[in-house]
């Protein structure tokens, strides 16, 4: 449930599901030596179920031309029991009223040990049947093939496994040292390739070769989730995010009868922050105008791993994870320019190339809740993080802008400024037109509501996968 459905390979699925259901049909049928009661039980249990669940209403060929197998005319109205459960009574309840006596009959053989040399070994074979039919509603022709192609050619490039877990790492450590594709991470990756080969021969002749092997497969697959994760990361953009509720705050009016300065004529600031300390984390949505914008703090964690490293070695690192170092004096006036170059070649004399594209920045953006020039207004900070930069960046003084976030403790609400952990912000009136009703959300996947959300989708997909289609929770 948490995927959504357009993005379920439903084709591919149904193709793996259907193979699957005749090789464990075909696996796991028992058969004893003259005894072949439990192989026809199976069989017939089998058929019934594709009599049972096959999807008559979704195939046109059978409700056009097959009028004989139209088992979809009810016998009985359908009727809505409690909240959004159906109970369809037609023609397939018989068919599943069978199922069960079938069932019974395949574990009852020899003294009930058909449990678990019968049973539990057919209820494999009907649970990808079921998959089967889910998903060839969902599949297209097109699909179908593509996944029969994709299977066949598994099977045949099933012998270059070995091969895939030394290429896999390989791209894996190519990407990690070149995040750009060109001729120089060609070649370094076919220099991890090689000496990939190179180890793996020289260890495959040594009395370890299983635990090598092992090796392999285990570092296989952790670089393949890496490279997957690294690949979705890269293509996800500040406009595909979820969005989180403010619902239930505070205004500013009911925050500055509590909290604000006028608060401390009847008590001290002191008292104030110790009353106004319940309100940490409580939703905002205010407004107010840009008075300030200042970077409160820029880590980079790669060049606190490179300082551990001789200057040397160092300095290579910088050039192949950062850039050159540029200058930047195109847009200064004509009387600046000279000292901004200098200054740009005195950095250069220190490093020829910087990891500031890998910086992390985070803002305090100084707001005012009214425009009044001559008196001292309230004013809010704003706690941005670097998912905000390029938004932030591109602000002006007396912007207008719209923010949602919580409110932070640390002794600071109650005081002359209250902070604010910004969640969103939308530009109601600024100096640049394209940031207009632009809005920028942060980023928050994993929140109790979407678990408990997930939670219910995927007990409604289970309940249905047992029981349609004759219970439909919806």
């Amino acid at each position: 449930p948490i995927i959504s459905d357009q993005w379920l390979p439903q084709s591919e699925l149904t193709i793996l599901a259907f193979c699957l259901t005749f090789i464990t049909l075909h696996s796991f049928t028992h058969r004893e030596r003259g005894e072949s009661a439990t192989a026809l039980l199976t069989l017939l249990s089998f058929a019934t179920n594709v009599l049972a669940k096959y999807p008559y209403e979704t195939d046109a060929v059978v409700t056009q031309g097959w009028r004989f197998l139209d088992l979809k005319i009810p016998t009985f109205a359908s009727y809505i029991i409690g909240n959004g459960i159906e109970f369809c009574i037609n023609f397939r309840i018989l068919f599943y009223i069978l199922i069960p006596f079938l069932l019974v009959c395949i574990a009852s053989r020899r003294n009930w040990s058909g449990t678990y040399k019968c049973l539990i070994p057919h209820c494999v074979t009907l649970s990808w049947l079921q998959i089967a039919i889910i998903n060839s509603q969902g599949a297209t022709t097109f699909g179908l093939m593509r996944g029969t192609l994709a299977l066949v050619g598994i099977v045949m490039f099933l012998p270059l496994v070995g091969l895939t877990t030394i290429i896999l790492p390989s791209i894996a450590l190519t990407k990690w040292v070149v995040t750009s594709v060109s001729l120089y991470s060609i070649l370094l990756f076919l220099l991890f390739a090689s000496s990939g080969l190179g180890i793996s021969w020289l260890l495959a002749r040594t009395r370890f070769r299983q635990q090598i092997a092992y090796l392999q497969v285990i570092t296989a697959i952790v670089t393949f989730f890496i490279l997957i994760n690294s690949f979705s990361a890269n293509n996800s953009s500040l406009n595909v995010h979820t969005h989180s509720s403010t619902a239930n705050g505070i205004t500013w009016d009911q925050y500055e009868e509590f909290c604000d300065q006028p608060n401390w004529e009847t008590s001290t600031a002191a008292a104030n922050q110790i009353r106004c300390a319940k309100l940490a984390d409580v939703p905002v949505e205010w407004e107010g105008w840009v008075h300030e914008i200042k970077v409160r703090s820029i880590t980079n964690v790669w060049r606190k791993i490179f300082g551990y490293i001789p200057k040397s070695l160092s300095q290579y690192l910088y050039c192949i994870f950062g850039e050159s170092v540029e200058h930047d004096c195109k847009n200064l006036p004509e009387d600046v320019t000279e000292e901004c170059l200098m200054f740009y070649d005195a950095i250069r004399t220190t490093r020829k190339c910087s990891l500031d594209n890998l910086n992390v920045y985070e803002f305090h953006i100084v707001l005012r809740r009214n425009m009044v020039l001559w008196t001292k207004t309230a004013e809010v900070v704003l706690e941005v993080g670097h998912h905000f930069s390029n938004f932030t960046l591109q602000l002006k003084p007396d912007d207008r802008i719209k923010f949602t976030g919580f409110l932070t403790n640390d002794g600071i609400i109650g005081g002359s400024k209250p902070h604010v952990l910004v969640e969103s912000m939308r530009c109601i009136h600024c100096h640049k037109t394209e940031l207009t009703n632009t809005e920028i959300r942060s980023v928050n996947l994993l929140t109790l509501e979407s678990v408990l959300s997930n939670f219910n989708l995927g007990l409604k997909f289970i309940i249905n996968f047992l029981f349609m289609p004759i219970n439909l929770f919806e």
